[in-house]
Protein backbone atom coordinates (compact mmCIF):
# COMPACT_ATOMS: atom_id res chain seq x y z
CA UNK A 1 0.00 0.00 0.00
CA UNK A 2 1.48 3.59 -0.79
CA UNK A 3 2.08 5.52 2.27
CA UNK A 4 0.05 8.45 1.58
CA UNK A 5 -3.20 6.34 0.84
CA UNK A 6 -5.27 6.58 4.24
CA UNK A 7 -5.92 3.19 5.95
CA UNK A 8 -8.11 0.64 4.47
CA UNK A 9 -7.18 0.94 0.87
CA UNK A 10 -4.91 -1.98 0.29
CA UNK A 11 -4.41 -0.52 -3.58
CA UNK A 12 -6.06 2.01 -5.98
CA UNK A 13 -9.81 2.59 -5.03
CA UNK A 14 -11.31 0.33 -8.59
CA UNK A 15 -12.40 3.10 -11.62
CA UNK A 16 -10.11 5.88 -10.13
CA UNK A 17 -9.34 7.63 -13.79
CA UNK A 18 -9.17 11.38 -12.40
CA UNK A 19 -7.49 12.52 -9.48
CA UNK A 20 -8.10 16.15 -7.81
CA UNK A 21 -5.52 17.41 -5.71
CA UNK A 22 -3.33 20.85 -5.00
CA UNK A 23 0.17 21.47 -6.01
CA UNK A 24 2.12 19.60 -3.19
CA UNK A 25 4.73 17.09 -4.74
CA UNK A 26 4.02 15.02 -1.85
CA UNK A 27 0.16 14.61 -3.10
CA UNK A 28 1.57 14.28 -6.54
CA UNK A 29 4.35 11.39 -5.79
CA UNK A 30 1.85 9.47 -3.42
CA UNK A 31 -1.25 9.60 -6.74
CA UNK A 32 1.61 8.41 -9.11
CA UNK A 33 1.82 5.42 -6.80
CA UNK A 34 -1.04 4.69 -6.03
CA UNK A 35 -3.14 5.15 -9.00
CA UNK A 36 -0.26 5.46 -12.04
CA UNK A 37 -3.32 5.82 -14.67
CA UNK A 38 -4.96 8.77 -13.44
CA UNK A 39 -5.04 12.02 -14.29
CA UNK A 40 -4.20 14.07 -12.24
CA UNK A 41 -5.48 17.81 -11.91
CA UNK A 42 -5.65 20.76 -9.57
CA UNK A 43 -8.79 21.89 -8.23
CA UNK A 44 -10.15 25.75 -8.40
CA UNK A 45 -9.46 26.86 -5.72
CA UNK A 46 -5.60 26.19 -6.37
CA UNK A 47 -5.41 27.07 -9.39
CA UNK A 48 -6.81 31.33 -8.39
CA UNK A 49 -4.00 30.99 -5.43
CA UNK A 50 -1.40 29.92 -7.68
CA UNK A 51 -2.36 32.46 -10.41
CA UNK A 52 -2.90 35.21 -7.94
CA UNK A 53 1.07 33.80 -6.40
CA UNK A 54 2.73 34.38 -9.98
CA UNK A 55 0.91 37.81 -10.72
CA UNK A 56 1.99 39.15 -7.56
CA UNK A 57 5.28 37.99 -8.66
CA UNK A 58 5.69 39.72 -11.53
CA UNK A 59 4.39 42.84 -9.83
CA UNK A 60 7.01 43.37 -7.28
CA UNK A 61 10.06 41.80 -9.78
CA UNK A 62 8.92 44.83 -12.23
CA UNK A 63 7.66 47.61 -9.94
CA UNK A 64 10.13 49.86 -11.37
CA UNK A 65 8.62 49.22 -14.88
CA UNK A 66 4.72 49.66 -14.04
CA UNK A 67 5.35 53.31 -12.78
CA UNK A 68 6.91 54.25 -16.32
CA UNK A 69 4.08 52.17 -18.13
CA UNK A 70 1.28 54.08 -16.30
CA UNK A 71 0.45 57.30 -18.42
CA UNK A 72 0.87 60.66 -16.52
CA UNK A 73 -2.40 61.96 -15.35
CA UNK A 74 -4.35 65.01 -17.35
CA UNK A 75 -2.94 68.40 -16.84
CA UNK A 76 -6.00 69.27 -15.16
CA UNK A 77 -5.64 70.58 -11.62
CA UNK A 78 -8.95 71.56 -9.71
CA UNK A 79 -8.82 74.51 -7.32
CA UNK A 80 -9.00 73.71 -3.83
CA UNK A 81 -12.84 74.05 -3.39
CA UNK A 82 -13.48 76.22 -0.15
CA UNK A 83 -15.63 74.73 3.01
CA UNK A 84 -19.13 75.46 3.76
CA UNK A 85 -18.40 78.72 5.83
CA UNK A 86 -18.08 81.47 3.74
CA UNK A 87 -14.27 83.36 4.00
CA UNK A 88 -13.15 79.96 5.29
CA UNK A 89 -10.54 78.29 2.95
CA UNK A 90 -9.22 74.71 3.25
CA UNK A 91 -5.65 75.99 4.09
CA UNK A 92 -7.33 77.93 7.18
CA UNK A 93 -8.45 74.62 8.40
CA UNK A 94 -6.52 72.44 10.85
CA UNK A 95 -7.07 69.50 8.59
CA UNK A 96 -5.91 71.51 5.45
CA UNK A 97 -2.44 72.85 7.40
CA UNK A 98 -1.87 69.24 8.66
CA UNK A 99 -2.26 68.00 5.04
CA UNK A 100 -0.37 70.34 3.39
CA UNK A 101 2.90 70.06 5.99
CA UNK A 102 2.76 66.40 5.37
CA UNK A 103 2.65 66.28 1.69
CA UNK A 104 5.51 68.64 2.03
CA UNK A 105 6.93 66.46 4.29
CA UNK A 106 6.61 63.27 2.08
CA UNK A 107 8.00 64.93 -1.23
CA UNK A 108 10.86 66.80 -0.05
CA UNK A 109 11.61 63.36 1.41
CA UNK A 110 10.67 61.36 -1.64
CA UNK A 111 12.67 63.68 -4.03
CA UNK A 112 15.99 62.76 -2.23
CA UNK A 113 15.51 58.77 -3.56
CA UNK A 114 14.22 57.55 -0.31
CA UNK A 115 12.01 54.45 -0.55
CA UNK A 116 8.41 55.01 0.59
CA UNK A 117 9.59 52.54 3.61
CA UNK A 118 12.07 54.87 5.09
CA UNK A 119 10.13 57.72 4.69
CA UNK A 120 6.83 56.26 6.47
CA UNK A 121 9.92 55.40 9.35
CA UNK A 122 11.72 58.78 9.43
CA UNK A 123 8.12 60.48 10.04
CA UNK A 124 6.12 57.35 11.75
CA UNK A 125 3.45 57.33 9.27
CA UNK A 126 1.72 54.19 8.02
CA UNK A 127 3.65 53.26 4.63
CA UNK A 128 0.08 53.83 3.23
CA UNK A 129 -0.26 56.95 4.07
CA UNK A 130 3.27 57.96 2.88
CA UNK A 131 2.58 56.04 -0.61
CA UNK A 132 -1.01 58.21 -0.77
CA UNK A 133 0.47 61.82 -0.36
CA UNK A 134 3.49 60.63 -2.48
CA UNK A 135 1.66 59.70 -5.54
CA UNK A 136 -0.90 63.45 -5.06
CA UNK A 137 -0.12 66.06 -7.01
CA UNK A 138 -1.27 68.95 -4.69
CA UNK A 139 -1.77 68.41 -0.79
CA UNK A 140 -5.43 69.06 -1.86
CA UNK A 141 -5.84 65.95 -3.23
CA UNK A 142 -5.25 63.92 0.32
CA UNK A 143 -6.90 66.64 2.12
CA UNK A 144 -10.17 64.86 4.34
CA UNK A 145 -12.65 67.06 3.74
CA UNK A 146 -15.40 67.33 6.60
CA UNK A 147 -19.14 67.50 5.23
CA UNK A 148 -21.37 68.34 8.33
CA UNK A 149 -24.97 67.02 7.63
CA UNK A 150 -27.46 68.73 10.04
CA UNK A 151 -30.01 66.82 12.31
CA UNK A 152 -32.53 68.56 13.02
CA UNK A 153 -31.68 67.92 17.04
CA UNK A 154 -28.09 69.16 16.00
CA UNK A 155 -28.94 72.16 13.59
CA UNK A 156 -28.51 74.89 16.54
CA UNK A 157 -25.41 73.22 17.39
CA UNK A 158 -23.48 72.81 14.45
CA UNK A 159 -21.59 76.02 14.58
CA UNK A 160 -20.08 75.58 17.94
CA UNK A 161 -19.39 71.82 16.46
CA UNK A 162 -17.75 73.01 14.04
CA UNK A 163 -15.50 75.77 15.59
CA UNK A 164 -14.35 72.68 17.98
CA UNK A 165 -13.54 70.44 15.51
CA UNK A 166 -11.74 72.96 13.68
CA UNK A 167 -9.63 73.98 16.94
CA UNK A 168 -8.98 70.04 16.63
CA UNK A 169 -11.29 68.42 19.17
CA UNK A 170 -12.02 65.41 16.54
CA UNK A 171 -13.46 63.32 19.78
CA UNK A 172 -16.90 62.77 19.40
CA UNK A 173 -17.58 62.03 23.03
CA UNK A 174 -15.98 64.88 24.14
CA UNK A 175 -17.85 66.82 21.64
CA UNK A 176 -20.86 65.42 22.94
CA UNK A 177 -20.30 66.24 26.52
CA UNK A 178 -19.30 69.97 25.93
CA UNK A 179 -22.89 70.14 23.13
CA UNK A 180 -24.64 69.05 26.12
CA UNK A 181 -22.80 71.55 28.22
CA UNK A 182 -24.68 73.94 25.99
CA UNK A 183 -28.03 72.20 26.16
CA UNK A 184 -27.95 69.67 23.65
CA UNK A 185 -30.28 66.91 24.21
CA UNK A 186 -29.61 64.63 21.19
CA UNK A 187 -27.72 61.12 21.38
CA UNK A 188 -23.90 60.35 21.23
CA UNK A 189 -24.16 58.55 18.10
CA UNK A 190 -25.68 61.68 16.31
CA UNK A 191 -22.93 63.92 17.02
CA UNK A 192 -20.45 60.51 15.84
CA UNK A 193 -22.48 60.19 12.42
CA UNK A 194 -21.97 63.99 11.85
CA UNK A 195 -18.70 64.21 12.56
CA UNK A 196 -17.66 61.02 10.94
CA UNK A 197 -17.04 61.74 7.18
Amino acid sequence: MPPHWPHGYESTPPGVEIVCRDGSLTYRQGITDGAPEAVQVSDLFHLWLGLSRRVQDVAVAHRACLATAVPPPAEHHEEPQPSADAGVTLETTRAGRHAKRLFEAVHERAGTGRSIHAIARELGLNRRTVHKYARAESWQEVVRRTRFRPPTALAPYLDCLRQRWDEGEHNAKTLHQQLTAKGYRGHYQRIKTTVAP
